[in-house]
Parts: C-alpha cells; sequence; structure tokens
C-alpha cells in the first residue's frame, strides 16, 4: 500500500514540474 502511494505522488510530481515548465515557457512567448 505505502509503495503505491509514493508511485503515485513521484507521478503527480513529475506531472506537477512539467506543467510549470510548460507555463513558464508559454510566459516567455
Amino acid at each position: 500500500m505505502l509503495i503505491t502511494v509514493n508511485i503515485f505522488y513521484l507521478i503527480c510530481a513529475e506531472l506537477y514540474i512539467c506543467t510549470r515548465l510548460v507555463y513558464e515557457n508559454l510566459d516567455d512567448y
């Protein structure tokens, strides 16, 4: 159970970082 929660948290963190980088790049243009 704990392992699946850790994997889910890692996926959410990566998605959050990717979306934040995309939004920052859009602001540049």
